[in-house]
């Protein structure tokens, strides 16, 4: 069986049962292209970019790291001096969230009531006239072009869904709401998406074959 670490931007030190939800979320994600039976996917967030980066440097060189973009593709070039990383250094082992992690969610809205349901016992949907993929944040938009894509998610929860004593749904922290969002994606149409997800899968199953041979 293959070891493969994958250095993940959001997890907490403070907040371990936090992060082991976002561990446990990526992981099922990824095991739905990857499989698990060859694969021992070791996925590790840490707290902080920067700190994330730094440890992702000395580790060993079948590492991988998945870090937000806090921008456009465009500021590729910023993003990696500001992390520290040389260029050379990202081909096939530094992975992008573009804009951030939530933008991976928004790009299928259709989750957000399956969320709602499973986490809320009595919710109501608000606005049921209108589909959540009609609305201005998301209309004609591709995710990556959405900027500040957490707290537009929050912005949508809040608009299309009230829990039981009638208060605002709120998306609080990839640790919790976007944990339980993330098991809810479809990893294929992830990857049809946004093109670093599908280098990232890509990835993973070079590093197998690279250790069959």
């Amino acid at each position: 069986m293959t070891d493969i670490l994958i250095m993940v931007e959001g997890g907490s030190f403070e907040q371990p049962k936090k992060t082991r939800l976002l561990r446990n979320a990526i992981r099922k994600l990824l095991a739905q292209k990857i499989s698990t039976q060859d694969i021992n996917l070791i996925v590790d967030p840490r707290s902080g970019d920067r700190k994330v980066a730094k440890d992702f440097k000395i580790a060993p060189e079948n590492a991988l790291l998945l870090v937000d973009m806090d921008g456009t593709a465009t500021k590729l070039e910023n993003r990696l001096k500001y992390l520290n990383i040389e260029q050379e250094h990202t081909e096939n082992r530094v992975f992008f969230m573009i804009q951030k992690m939530e933008a991976w969610i928004l790009s299928q809205p259709d989750i957000l009531q399956e969320y709602v349901k499973k986490e809320y016992l009595t919710y109501k949907r608000r606005r049921e006239e209108k589909a959540i993929e009609d609305d201005d944040i998301l209309k004609n938009k591709h995710p990556q072009d959405i900027e500040e894509p957490d707290k537009k998610l929050h912005i949508l929860l809040g608009r299309y869904f009230l829990e039981k004593d009638k208060k605002k749904v709120k998306y609080e922290s990839k640790l919790t709401t976007g944990a339980a969002l993330l098991e809810l994606l479809d990893i294929q149409k992830l990857s049809n998406t946004f093109t670093d997800v599908k280098k990232l899968l890509e990835a993973i199953e070079t590093s197998v074959q690279d250790e069959k041979k």
